[in-house]
């Protein structure tokens, strides 16, 4: 299906190749790989803990990962990192998770921060010069 926007000028080839959950939280995308990552809220009122799902896109095949209790997932040096504020109460404190992007396990977890008043937000994740 062809789609014109009037402002972006020309028309684009458009494809559906995964559906994502109406849950969402996050989502990354790694095209090199040809599959996204979405971390979808398992409480009530989207809230946490989050379902780690890696979709292939492809087919569209999605695999089911672990429970975080953080909302973000983005990509960086070859790994998935799920991060963001673990809440208790009015409490927070920031965690980050590695895990593989072949398997969902996770390879190694910190705590970022202890127990602090909630306000804290996310945790960016990017790649750096050693990977």
């Amino acid at each position: 299906m062809a789609v014109r926007c009037p402002t972006a000028g020309p028309a684009w080839r458009v494809r559906t190749v995964a559906r994502f959950s109406g849950r969402l939280s996050s989502v990354a995308v790694d095209p090199r790989r040809r599959m996204a990552f979405e971390l979808v809220a398992t409480g009530r009122g989207g809230l946490g803990p989050f379902r780690l799902h890696r979709i292939g896109l492809g087919r569209g095949r999605a695999v089911t990962g672990p429970r975080f209790p953080v909302s973000r997932v983005s990509l960086a040096a070859g790994y998935a990192w799920v991060s963001g504020a673990v809440v208790h109460g009015q409490s927070v404190r920031l965690a980050l998770y590695q895990v593989s992007p072949a398997t969902l396990r996770v390879i190694r977890s910190w705590r970022l921060t202890g127990w602090r008043p909630a306000g804290l937000g996310g945790v960016p994740v990017t790649g750096g010069p050693r990977g």
